[in-house]
């Protein structure tokens, strides 16, 4: 499951960095990085949360077929 959202990631990636290419009509000002690092922490903080969710529901199951 993990891998498969990586991919997805590295796909949205991609499909980010390319659509930039063709849409630059100007150059990048302190404020659009600024911006772009702003959403980027918000993304990592994201992951890491979801991260924690599945951590989460992994120990359980490791533990739940341990039972049995």
């Amino acid at each position: 499951m993990i891998l498969i959202t990586r991919s997805l990631l590295l796909v949205q990636v991609h499909n980010r960095l390319s659509s930039k290419q063709t849409m630059v009509i100007r150059d990048t000002s302190f404020d659009d990085l600024k911006g772009e690092i702003e959403h980027l922490k918000e993304e990592i903080k994201f992951l890491k949360q979801n991260h924690i969710i599945y951590d989460h529901r992994l120990t359980r199951l490791t533990y739940t077929l341990l039972l049995f």
